[in-house]
Parts: structure tokens; sequence; C-alpha cells
């Protein structure tokens, strides 16, 4: 008998989704929604990827304009620097011309895109362009890099953006920002030399004209963008699981006004507030990015540990006849202790940290939590973040449905069953960052009347 290969595995087989990571935008970092997007975000949100989730889009935009990124293609053992050597992050880049990469940020700037402007006209900018032309003969010449989707992504995040101005303010979350008509900025929008070629930068334009004429608070500015930043990383996100035809999912906020088009997994209930929590070490050094090659391999211990550990919990949120919930409960709970085990193992000797249990002092914690009685689909919370200030708060990786308030029980030290309550409401947990996934049929109707790049 012929042996299959490997093409040929069947569906039932669990793929770790790639991520388009919006989180990395430098437009989200410009409009910081909240104090936890500083310089430290990004590398901890690419961290978050690393033993999370899986491999990373990122687009070249980013990669200029973020400050952080800037910093860090000078450096050859930044994160940044050697997740795009390893492959883990792939860079999403406009033209198959090497030659134009450096050139780009000139072309946006033409265009009348702000941040590009900005980026340009900087003293540093010619020492910058020499490394991105050292970028681009590495990055094409070992095939790192990929081509936007051949959408007209511009006319995508129009698409999108024209959704809002159906709903109200309280559908957006924008209900406070004082004085804003939603046709005012449309008009403004749609108005400015930006809006064709780039229409993000148009509406940040119109948002920033409205502050400064009085019409809204500067307050509003961030939560205007925030809407805007949604459309743009959704549209990016459908438009590569289009062109790629697998599932991609979007690293950032879940917008309230388009919940018909997130695949949001409904949650079973099950008894799984004895899972490990994994927490990352307060002092890990998460701007070196050499620590993190063994992750890379699939075969070695820790990566296979990982996989089981996020396969597990695929399951809990998408039950098959296989095994009972609570018996898959368990199932999950002894992935995440073999993960967290193996990840002890492996950054003890080389950093220097053995204590992974959750504290409110650590860096990052990914594990289940539980609100009120039983798991249910209206208050599951999966890999959320807790805050040195004792909120529930920055990663909320699935959620099925608007928060109004409950209560958070969080398991600190699952091993000796100490656990701490948190009450929150929605705004407590603002924004909501999440890694989406879009439904099929959304992808095909956003995408489908999509023109592309050739016609």
């Amino acid at each position: 008998m012929p042996q299959r290969e490997i093409s040929q595995r069947p569906d039932s087989v669990f793929k770790v989704p790639r991520t388009y990571s919006g989180l990395l935008d430098d437009v989200v970092f410009r409009h910081r929604i909240t104090p936890e997007v500083d310089n430290d975000f990004f590398n901890r949100s690419i961290l978050r990827n690393l033993l999370f989730s899986g491999r990373i889009f990122l687009n070249d935009g980013y990669l200029v304009n973020h400050p952080s990124a800037l910093r860090q293609i000078l450096n050859q053992g930044s994160v940044l620097n050697q997740m795009v050597g390893q492959g883990f992050i792939t860079l999403l880049v406009r033209q198959p011309d090497p030659d134009m990469f450096a050139q780009n940020p000139e072309i946006m700037a033409e265009r009348g895109i702000s941040s590009f402007k900005t980026l340009t006209e900087d003293p540093d900018w010619p020492q910058w362009r020499r490394r991105l032309v050292d970028w681009a003969d590495a990055i094409y010449s070992y095939d790192l890099a990929e081509l936007w989707p051949n959408f007209q992504m511009n006319q995508g995040f129009i698409q999108l953006f024209d959704r809002i101005f159906d709903k109200t303010l309280d559908d957006l979350g924008l209900a406070d920002v004082q004085g804003l008509d939603l046709s005012e900025l449309k008009q403004r929008y749609e108005a400015h030399p930006a809006f064709p070629k780039g229409p993000r930068t148009a509406v940040e334009e119109a948002a920033k004209e409205m502050a400064a004429d009085g019409t809204i608070p500067e307050t509003g500015i961030p939560l205007i963008m925030d809407v805007a930043n949604q459309c743009y990383h959704y549209n990016f996100a459908m438009c590569l699981t289009a062109s790629t035809k697998e599932t991609v999912v979007a690293d950032t906020t879940i917008g309230l006004a388009f919940e018909d088009i997130l695949e949001l997994d409904q949650a079973v209930e099950a008894e799984i507030m004895d899972t490990p929590v994994i927490a990352v070490p307060k002092g890990f050094p998460v701007d070196d990015g050499r620590l993190f090659s063994e992750l890379l391999l699939p075969q070695s211990d820790v990566a296979r540990a990982k996989y089981e550990f996020l396969k597990e919990m695929n399951t809990i949120f998408r039950p098959g006849a296989n095994t009972g919930l609570r018996d898959q409960a368990r199932i999950v709970a002894d992935a995440s202790r073999q993960y967290r085990e193996k990840l002890k193992e492996h950054f003890a000797d080389l950093v220097g940290l053995a204590d992974w249990s959750p504290k409110l002092s650590s860096l990052l914690t990914f594990g289940f939590g539980k609100a009120g009685g039983a798991v249910g689909a209206d208050n599951i919370m999966l890999a959320a973040n807790l805050a040195t200030s004792g909120r529930a708060s920055s990663f909320i990786h699935r959620m099925t449905r608007p928060l109004r308030e409950h209560i958070l029980d969080v398991a600190f030290d699952p091993d000796s069953g100490v656990k701490r309550r948190f009450r929150f409401t929605v705004d407590d947990i603002t924004p909501r960052f999440a890694s989406l996934a879009f439904t099929p049929d959304a992808v095909a109707h956003h995408t489908q009347s999509l023109p592309t790049v050739d016609s």
C-alpha cells in the first residue's frame, strides 16, 4: 500500500492558525488606547504568539513606521530580526521587486500618507534606508516575504468602514466621545485627499480636524482610530484567508459592531477551573530573540508540548464525540501542565528563571479563567493577561459576547489551589485584545466584491 503524503492529512488534524498581527501596527502604537501599548508591547506581542499561537504576518509598513521595529532592525539579536530570519514572522510586501522595498516609504509619502511623510523627513531616514536595502537583499533572497493579497486593500477598508455609519455610537463603543456625529466624520474623511489610496489616514486626519476645531475632545481620536484599526486589521486577515486558503486570525481588538463576521467559538460547559495557568516570569528577557530557536523546531520537546496544549485547548471549544467534557477538561489540564513543565525546563538553563507559576507580577499569563459558576458561552475567558494593577485586562483571546459585569476567579497557583477573585466590568478590560477568526461566509462575501490589483 503506498504511503499517504503529508498534504493528504485528514481535515481533523489540528493546525495552529497563522496570525495577522495588528497589535504590531504603528497606528495602534501612535493612538494608544491603553498604557499597556508601550515600547515593550511590540516584543510582548511577538512573545505571546511564539508561546501560545502560530506564525505571524507583519506588514512592511509596520516595520518602518513602528519606533520599536526601527530600533530592532539595527540589532541582529533582536526578537524581530531573529523571528524574521527564522521564518516565524513573514513580511507582507507590496512589490515583488526587492529594490522597491526601501523605496516604498518614499512612494507612500508622495501619496500623502502622513506616517510615511514623517519617516522620510526624519534626519535619520538615509541611515534607515540603507538598512532596509540590506533587509531586502536577505528577505527576498531567502523567500522570507510574501506579497500583499491581490486585492485592492484600500477598497476592502472602505467597504468595512462603511458599515459603521449604520450603527449607533453605543454599537461602536464611541458613546463617550462627546459631540461626535458619524455623518460629519463620514463627510470629512471622504473629502480628505488621502481617502482614495489611504482611507485609514483619511479617518485619522478627519478625527484630528474635528478635535482641533472643538467638535470632539482630543480623547476621542484614539477611540475613533480603534474602530478604524479594527477595519484595517479585519480586512487584511480576511483577504489573507482568501488568498492563502488557510485560516488567518487577526490580533487586534474586538469590534462591537462586527460580531456578525467574527467566528466566536461557542464554549461548552466544562469543569476546567483546575487547568494550570502558564505564566511568563516578570524578569523574562523579551528583547533577546536568540532564546527562542528551540520553540521554532517542531520536533523539539517544548514545541511538541506547545502543540499538544493548543490542540487540546482548541478541542474544549470545539468539542467532538471522542470524549466527555470532564474527560476533555482533564486532558487539557494535563497538556497545560506538561507544557508549563517543558517551558520551565528549557528556560531554566537559558535565563535562570524556573518559576512559571502565575503571579500578579507575571509578564504574561495564559490559561483558563471561570466567571461565576459553570463555564458557559457568555462568560468564558481564555488567555487572560493579569496586569500588575490587579485588573483582568489585556489579552482576552476569545469571548462570545460583550461583557457587562462578571466575577473572575483566577488560579494564581493552581498546584496549591490558591485563587483570587476580581470583579470587573467591560470598561476594565477595554480594549479587548484578541485573536479573531472570521466566518467562511464573511470572508467570501467581503473578498468576492473586491477588485484585484490588476483590475
